[in-house]
């Protein structure tokens, strides 16, 4: 969406255009944009249905077991609050077992999650739960309906564990294939906190450098084998401190989404076009 501006000064008039998406509105509610000596405060309540017309949804799947920090993610990167008297992601999730329930939240109307539990211990009925709903929610179906990205949320190995279990080694595998459709897949290793506590107890000197060093051998290198280029990741968390890492979460996923399924983004992330 771009608003145009038009405004007076000393020398006459002049005009400023601002762009917005339709993530940055569900990321950053009640939004404000600052140029020069003006300010502009757009909100997800401009776009309510007394409007008189349908904006589009921005869809996506979150994939990841219990334990993987999928509400606190979603809780903190999409700003819903309880005193905004919205039910906590926590609570919206516990029980949730069909992935077709649409979950949404007054705060950002925008923003569509569907909810599928891990792929624990090898098993197989879940991957092929997502497998026909990725499916059915492709490019045949309208795009309002379409699964727009995905976020495989795995939690940050800090003792040795394993990353990838056999579930979601199959699950890339279907992905990385082309056979789940070319929506972006973006693995979100969460709990970045806890990495940083373990490298600054155990990275001796450079901290930092241990972080990363953990980051590189635990976490991306055995997507490699999947594809060799890498698949796009983010290291992000809900702590204080590390809002940014959440930020960066919604800018890749828009710029994933922008060189993945272009004619969609034009779409579900432009909406409307420069005023005349």
């Amino acid at each position: 969406m771009t608003l145009r501006i038009h405004y007076r000064h000393s020398l006459g008039s002049d005009s400023k255009d601002i762009n917005v998406t339709v993530v940055e509105l569900t990321a950053q509610p009640n939004l404000t944009r600052n140029f020069d000596e003006i300010s502009v405060k757009v909100d997800t309540e401009s776009f309510g249905p007394s409007q008189g017309r349908e904006y589009p949804r921005f869809r996506i799947l979150i994939i990841g077991k219990s334990g993987a920090g999928k509400s606190s993610l979603i809780n903190t990167a999409f700003r819903i609050q309880e005193d905004e008297g919205q039910a906590n992601v926590a609570r919206m999730l516990a029980g949730v077992h069909d992935i077709n329930k649409e979950i949404t939240c007054r705060a950002n109307r925008q923003f569509v999650l569907h909810d599928s539990q891990g792929f624990e211990g090898g098993e197989t009925n879940n991957l092929a739960i997502v497998e026909k709903f990725l499916k059915s929610r492709g490019s045949s179906v309208d795009i309002s309906e379409q699964v727009h990205a995905v976020w495989l949320c795995l939690p940050i190995p800090t003792t040795g564990g394993r990353m990838l279990e056999i579930g979601v080694e199959k699950f890339l595998k279907l992905k990385t294939e082309g056979k789940l459709g070319k929506m972006p897949l973006i693995a979100v290793f969460t709990k970045y906190d806890l990495l940083l506590e373990s490298a600054s107890r155990r990275g001796g000197t450079d901290p930092e450098k241990y972080a990363e060093k953990i980051l590189r051998d635990a976490c991306i290198a055995p997507f490699k084998k999947y594809e060799t280029k890498g698949i796009p990741y983010m290291t992000v968390s809900n702590e204080i401190g590390h809002e940014e890492t959440l930020k960066n979460l919604v800018e890749l996923t828009t710029a994933e989404v922008r060189k993945n399924l272009p004619e969609v983004a034009k779409i579900v992330l432009d909406v409307g076009s420069p005023t005349a």
